[in-house]
């Protein structure tokens, strides 16, 4: 169902029934209020059988409720296996909403989620990825990346259970990737669920509950980018799952065995890609000075396992003072730029930022590690005052 449009529920398909079965589903680029893709309305209050596999909804757009998929059932089942929910757009629920019987108010659906995937989802309101309003909400080997909303997941329901599962490189607000009544997450790998140094790690409760063998660790997708959410044989989530999750299928998303190894992976997808891993160490002459890695602070020296091929951005600060001394930053070892975006060769690599105590007239122009907003001089009450501003890179300004 490609380019459809609908005035209220459905853009591409609208089914009502209470036991379903839907399977090799395509719905492209369709619109409606509420699901774009496709909604589903029970009807019957006492039993709304749902069960949903190797489907995909890409690029569907609504401007209420479930971008790629709408269904509204009070009581039974809804089982998700095996679903793609591709660059899909809501106000809540970019990729689906699963709501409740709102005419035979109540009743419990449980929607399961096995191997699916959310890929670049968005959302005004709520839920890039899921929003779920029914009790009894299992998420399972699923995998969440480059959404963008005030959250990923939002489940207002008691029993919400997250397993094998990834959230990573979504564009939520801090603490915000998870919302609603709490969660019990298990064995699962989500971005910033950590709090603190190795040392002293705490577990971020706005997440949920802390069921135990979760990562907070980059998945290593082969291609994030590109929207290829594959793991590489170096990624932690490899045999990292839960293989006695009741229901687990018996193939990923892509059809390939859901266990090998002996456990199960975290994620969608079973299996790693392989791929040359290198080390890659950045540090400072002198070392202890402050560089940044893709915007984050680090103090010299530094060592990460990445992949060849893959692009990082280092840059750097000057002038910088340690121990009372001046630094003032003189050049990269490999002659970048200040900040500049470096592809990492298929042999580890070191990357030095060289600096000199000593004024000598090679130094670059000092580039800021973050954007800032200073403090202005004269106050704000003299007839002129001057406001000044850093800036990481070079582009159009607007101060209000």
């Amino acid at each position: 169902f490609f380019s459809n449009s609908a005035d209220s529920l459905g853009g591409g398909v609208c089914c009502a029934g209470h036991e379903l079965t839907i399977k090799n589903l395509n719905c492209t680029n369709n619109t409606a209020v509420c699901g774009g893709g496709l909604a589903v309305i029970a009807e019957e209050a006492d039993s709304s059988n749902i069960d949903m596999a190797t489907s995909v909804f890409i690029g569907n757009a609504v401007s209420d409720l479930g971008g790629g998929l709408y269904i509204a059932s009070g009581h039974g089942e809804f089982t998700a296996t095996g679903i793609e929910f591709l660059q899909n757009s809501a106000r809540i629920g970019g990729g689906v909403v699963v709501d409740m019987d709102w005419i035979n108010y109540g009743g419990v659906l449980n929607p399961h989620f096995y191997n699916c995937l959310f890929y670049e989802n968005s959302a005004t309101g709520a839920a890039a990825g899921i929003s779920s309003y029914h009790d009894d909400t299992w998420i399972i080997n699923t995998t969440f990346s480059g959404n963008s909303g005030p959250s990923t997941i939002q489940v207002w329901s008691e029993d919400f259970y997250l397993i094998n599962s990834i959230i990573w490189d979504d564009d939520v607000p801090e603490n915000s990737a998870i919302i609603g009544f709490e969660a019990i997450i298990s064995y699962s790998l989500i971005q910033d669920c950590w709090i603190g140094s190795d040392e002293s790690d705490l577990w971020n409760e706005d997440y949920g509950i802390d069921g135990g063998n979760n990562l907070d660790e980059d998945p290593f997708f082969v291609n994030a980018a590109g929207g290829d959410l594959r793991l590489l044989d170096l990624s932690p989530a490899i045999d990292a799952g839960d293989s006695t999750v009741a229901g687990l299928p018996a193939v990923d998303i892509a059809g390939n065995p859901r266990i090998l190894g002996g456990t199960v992976d975290m994620g969608a997808y079973e299996g790693g890609i392989v791929a040359l891993a290198v080390e890659v160490t950045i540090t400072t002459d002198p070392e202890g000075l402050e560089f940044t890695v893709d915007g984050d602070t680090y103090e010299s020296p530094y060592t990460r396992v990445s992949i060849a091929g893959a692009e990082i951005e280092i840059g750097t600060l000057s002038p910088q003072r340690d121990k009372g001394t001046d630094y003032y930053f003189i050049r990269w070892s490999d002659g970048g730029d200040t900040t500049h975006v470096v592809t990492l060769p298929d042999s580890n690599v070191t990357y030095t930022a060289i600096f000199s105590d000593v004024l000598t007239g090679d130094e670059i122009e000092p580039v800021p590690l973050v954007n800032a907003l200073h403090q202005n001089y004269p106050n704000p009450f003299n007839p002129s005052t001057t406001i000044s501003f850093s800036l990481r890179a070079k582009g159009p300004v607007s101060i209000a």
